[in-house]
């Protein structure tokens, strides 16, 4: 799991402070190889959301950055963003909760790194778990990275991946991904 940092903002609601904390997991730097996703959804086992270590009142994925190697393309992309359990069998993972990117918010026909920001509280995330992406029609594919372990999954409909197993590859994909702690503090 990699760190990329840890910002804070805070505001005040209802009397309380409440702060906002981010960490942010995966990374971009890649090895100049296409890691072959289109029409996957891949997760990287190396990047399990950690334990915040308070109370909070919600956790949520805020923004995801892909590094592409092969364009988003046509006019509708479909790239998937799913939060992934682990379940007991080696290898299998439960998506426990589905989210379609708007084509709006990809850019087509360009290669390199690309940034989504996501609506608040879109995608709850806990500790332990992962986040996955789909790689769908016209939905391009990222940059591989070295040193990552990536599982994959070739899904009949990307709209409902449910409880599979994954096969896992010596590699993982250009995907980092931001999750915001919203924590009540009293003012």
């Amino acid at each position: 799991m990699i760190h990329k940092g840890l910002n804070a903002a805070a505001l005040i609601h209802n009397g309380f402070f409440l702060f906002f904390g981010t960490a942010t997991y995966g990374g971009l730097t890649n090895n100049g190889v296409d890691d072959s996703d289109n029409g996957l959804v891949v997760v990287d086992k190396t990047d399990v959301v950690a334990a915040y270590g308070g109370s909070y009142i919600s956790r949520y994925v805020q923004q995801i950055s892909l590094d592409f190697a092969m364009a988003p393309s046509t006019a509708t992309p479909e790239i998937w963003l799913y939060v992934m359990n682990m379940t007991v069998s080696p290898n299998r993972f439960d998506a426990v909760v589905t989210y379609q990117l708007p084509y709006t918010s990809i850019i087509t026909g360009s290669t390199g790194p690309q940034t989504m920001v996501l609506p608040v509280n879109a995608m709850p995330i806990s500790t332990n778990q992962y986040m996955a992406v789909g790689f769908g029609p016209g939905g391009g594919s990222p940059y591989q990275v070295t040193g990552r372990t990536e599982y994959y999954h070739t899904p009949a409909n990307f709209a409902s991946v449910g409880n599979t197993t994954y096969t896992s590859f010596a590699n993982g994909f250009a995907f980092s991904f931001t999750v915001a702690t919203v924590v009540p503090v009293a003012g």
